[in-house]
């Protein structure tokens, strides 16, 4: 018994260290997440729940206080290079005793974006276009189109394959209302993503 215990403990004790040097190696070589760092795949649309500071709703007045209440929704075309194009539509609405304003926005514009690490991508974009811009109120009552123009960026994570969690996207939005306005709207929702990775 003592001779068969002795002639297989080298080998074992050979066979563990063997696995020991090659599981790091072999964890490098084949990440446990096979999209770590790569790029997003090439399109997507999202849906954001959102809401734009009281500003950019009554063009430097106050009359409505807080910030409007909104949605956004979009499309977006992700590059090789980590540059993308975005097309984005929103609506924000607020109203009170006195009135009520609402403010429609359709912009587009391009986005850069890191590569994917721990599922996670930061992306930073900047979007021109029009607005139509309501109020309607006891003392005035008019409708605009105006431009408008943001600048931002936000956080993505990857739950599945086709499936992204934005929690947060936040932009400095510059709207030509009454007159030059800069107010800050934040947003957040899902994305989903779809076509072959590049």
């Amino acid at each position: 018994m003592n001779v068969t215990t002795k002639t297989f403990r080298v080998p074992t004790l050979l066979f563990f260290v063997f696995l020991a040097v090659i599981s790091p190696a072999h964890a490098q070589n084949y990440p446990r997440d096979r999209y770590e760092h790569e790029d997003p795949p090439p399109y997507e649309v999202y849906a954001q729940g959102s809401a734009i500071g009281n500003g950019a709703m009554n063009g430097n007045f106050t009359k409505f206080l807080g910030p409007a209440p909104g949605f956004r929704v979009g499309a977006a075309v992700n590059s090789a290079y980590r540059l993308g194009l975005v097309g984005d539509f929103g609506y924000y609405r607020f109203s009170d005793h006195t009135g009520r304003a609402s403010l429609a926005t359709l912009m587009i514009g391009p986005r850069v974006f890191t590569p994917e690490r721990f599922r996670s991508s930061w992306f930073l974009q900047g979007l021109v276009g029009g607005a139509r811009w309501s109020v309607d109120s006891v003392p005035q009552k008019f409708t605009h189109r105006k431009l408008i123009a943001s600048l931002g960026g936000g956080l993505n994570i990857r739950l599945t394959d086709h499936l992204a969690l934005r929690p947060f996207e936040m932009e400095f939005v510059l709207a030509n209302t009454r007159s030059q306005t800069l107010d800050a709207r934040f947003s957040s929702g899902f994305v989903i993503r779809f076509g072959e990775r590049k």
